[in-house]
């Protein structure tokens, strides 16, 4: 791979993280990539000034820009980046990793009440110049094809293969001491994350469906008959009913933690009526709204026995759980996917 065929640039958003997929990138293709400097500072009135010195170096080379998109700042700077890069200084193409997309969320183009916004920052992205992305874990399907419909070409990555590596001495151990685990995906939105880490573990998959009660009250609870047309979809997979699931080691995989409200009420019906043994609770990105210690952490509210979240998003120290929390590494993932990419062009 040609070290002049290629340049790179870290945004603000993780640094470290950036740092980690670039030197796995270079493991890869025996290269000596290395990022251009980004001079980052802000003008008087707080609007953002930063360039890149080494200008030069993107004339006809494949550009490739890392952002982990937490706020509208770092979504500014890295759209700015990847117009500056192929429409002010000549870049041959602009490909953007994204290990986290703020907008994961809005990508229900069925709800006209709530902008797309999905849609619209990928035509944003087209408009800048980008011709390819990477993501990590993206919320929905419907956001891989929003990005194919402006005409970019989209990747995500399933951090699904690490973490099983990551969980399996506990998994190990638990059925060396004939405790049977299962999958959990605490909502139908992590089915397919669920499904894809049960793989990796050869193990069955619990769906926390809601329903509502006569009293209006929320029940988490499933039944065959609603899991009837998911095991249709998914033949190589068990699906088991939360009535068949006591005495179980329950791995319970979801996409990001937000306030973790949700998580640790599907945790505690696991423990209370289904008697599961024990939950261990497996997600990817660590957004951590403010609050997040009472309704995830703190003892009287935490039912997991460990916690493993992954990397891509900076956990700086008002983040920091003091070991609650395991980190996973997957920058391994998302450069093995860049490798893979920058290998076609």
């Amino acid at each position: 791979m040609d070290n002049n065929n290629f340049a790179f640039i870290s945004g603000n958003g993780s640094f470290e993280f950036n740092e980690a997929v670039l030197a796995r990138l270079n493991s890869l293709a025996g290269a000596s990539f290395d990022f251009l400097h980004l001079d980052s500072d802000y003008f008087g009135d707080g609007g953002p000034d930063f360039c890149i010195p080494r200008y030069g170096s993107l004339e006809d080379r494949h550009v490739v820009i890392f952002q982990s998109m937490t706020d509208l700042e770092l979504k500014d700077e890295f759209l700015t980046l990847v117009w500056a890069a192929r429409n002010q200084y000549g870049a041959k193409s602009v490909i953007g990793v994204l290990p986290f997309f703020m907008h994961r969320r809005e990508d229900h183009p069925e709800k006209l009440g709530e902008i797309n916004r999905s849609r619209f920052f990928a035509n944003q992205l087209a408009a800048a110049g980008a011709n390819r992305v990477i993501f990590c874990d993206i919320h929905s399907q419907q956001v891989v094809e929003d990005f194919k419909a402006e005409g970019i070409e989209a990747i995500d990555v399933d951090s699904a293969p690490i973490l099983a590596e990551q969980i399996m001495p506990l998994v190990t151990l638990a059925r060396a001491n004939d405790v049977p685990v299962a999958v959990d995906s605490p909502d139908r939105g992590s089915l397919l994350r669920a499904i894809s880490l049960a793989r990796a573990l050869g193990a069955p998959v619990a769906l926390g469906l809601k329903f509502r009660s006569e009293t209006g009250e929320i029940e988490l609870s499933s039944s065959d008959a609603a899991l009837a047309e998911i095991r249709e979809n998914y033949p190589d997979i068990e699906f088991l009913n939360d009535s068949s699931l006591e005495g179980f080691l329950m791995i319970m995989r979801d996409d990001e933690v937000s306030s973790g409200a949700t998580s640790q009420e599907r945790a505690a019906y696991l423990l209370g009526d289904a008697h599961v043994k024990e939950v261990v609770f497996c997600g990817t990105h660590a957004v951590l709204t403010p609050g997040f210690r009472r309704r995830f952490t703190r003892p009287e509210v935490n039912k997991f026995s460990r916690i493993f979240l992954t990397n891509t998003i900076h956990r700086s120290y008002r983040k920091q759980t003091g070991g609650i929390i395991t980190p996973v590494d997957v920058s391994s993932g998302v450069a093995k996917a860049l490798y893979l990419m920058l290998a076609k062009l």
